[in-house]
């Protein structure tokens, strides 16, 4: 599986672990940049733990075989420890980084996947369902034991039509694999449950319109289609991206403008937190139901475990010392807690940062 499961490394963090970090931008010798960081790091937990690193021992190409650095991703990040070794190409930007200890490195990930505007796009194709986890500036396929990888950068979809057929109709041609439409459908919202209950973005849908028409009339998961986008002929995944942004766009201003709305509401019946500190207490204490948060705000602050509060400042003395905003973040992605992610000044009356209380 290629799209980052936090929950499933926060499942398996068994101690040691080994992660790192691999950068790919401007990287031309990718498959040899991840080689040799990888040799360095078996190198580096080898010299920490002598008695558990061949426990971790998996061979480099074996981590890599399921996923693709060539193309569409601007870095790679590997986990391993004794029950689990997994690779996940990023769309992101990452730094070279080897971390030994007693849990994976996941806080990169986790600010940066906590900042981008993300949704899944569903492209129905040939009688087969291809996921992409869908960035504003790339597609990237999901690839994993449920879902089937494509292999092609473009795509061609047909009306289904005599043997040609992407969905099966009433005139059954040799290429129709499923014995009702129901049961295709039921199939790939078998596929999406496994997605959504990682992660709860929004879904577009990508095919023919007969193909989007039964989907939308059949799939558990119609609410929660933002848009469906129907195609013929030859789509590459740039172009199905360029198709689908204006969408994915203005769902997100249209959601940004409720929240807004819903913030304003509360704060004027005095049911809100405002500012780093307070949110962070409020979280912490399972008080909030909606945090609003500017999408690139940053701040230090000393963590106190004895009072479950944060303070703002980098002299932290025997405190840890921590971004305030990402432990917000975390918290509320474990709590289940809504988050809306604002542009850079759209909260600056609320010291760009606020929680709606749920009492």
């Amino acid at each position: 599986m290629n799209h980052v499961d936090l929950r499933e490394l926060s499942v398996h963090a068994t101690s040691p672990a080994l992660t790192v970090f691999v950068s790919l931008q401007n990287e031309r010798r990718r498959v040899d940049k991840v080689n040799a960081m990888y040799g360095q790091a078996r190198a580096e937990f080898k010299k920490k733990y002598p008695q558990d690193w061949e426990k971790i021992l998996v061979d480099v190409h074996v981590l890599l075989s399921h996923v693709d650095i060539e193309k569409d991703c601007l870095g790679v990040v590997l986990f391993l420890n004794k029950s689990l070794a997994r690779a996940y190409p990023v769309a992101f930007e990452v730094q070279d980084t080897i971390f030994c200890g007693n849990h994976f490195l996941t806080r990169p990930l986790a600010h940066a996947l906590n900042r981008l505007q993300r949704f899944w796009l569903l492209l129905l194709h040939n009688q087969t369902p291809y996921l992409f986890e869908g960035y504003d500036h790339t597609l990237s396929e999901v690839v994993h034991k449920h879902m089937t990888r494509t292999g092609e950068e473009s795509f061609e979809v047909q009306e289904a039509a005599g043997k040609v057929c992407t969905m099966p109709t009433q005139q059954w041609g040799p290429q129709c694999r499923y014995a009702s439409v129901q049961d295709y459908i039921k199939k790939i919202d078998a596929y999406l449950d496994h997605f959504f209950s990682t992660e709860d973005l929004p879904l577009v849908v990508v095919g023919s319109r007969s193909d989007l028409e039964k989907f939308e009339q059949y799939s558990t998961f119609h609410e929660k289609i933002i848009a469906n986008h129907a195609i013929e002929g030859v789509f590459s995944t740039e172009a199905l991206l360029k198709a689908v942004l204006p969408a994915v766009r203005r769902h997100a201003a249209k959601i940004v403008k409720q929240e807004l709305k819903e913030l304003a509401q509360a704060h004027k019946a005095n049911l809100t937190a405002q500012g780093a500190e307070a949110v962070f207490k409020i979280v912490r204490s399972d008080r909030a139901r909606l945090v609003c948060v500017e999408r690139q705000l940053q701040e230090s602050a000393c963590e106190d475990l004895a009072t479950a509060s944060a303070k703002k400042g980098t002299d932290c003395g025997s405190l840890k010392k921590i971004d305030i905003i990402d432990e917000v973040l975390e918290l509320c992605a474990s709590k289940g807690i809504r988050v809306a992610l604002l542009d850079k000044g759209v909260m600056a009356e609320y010291d760009g940062i606020a929680a709606i209380l749920t009492d």
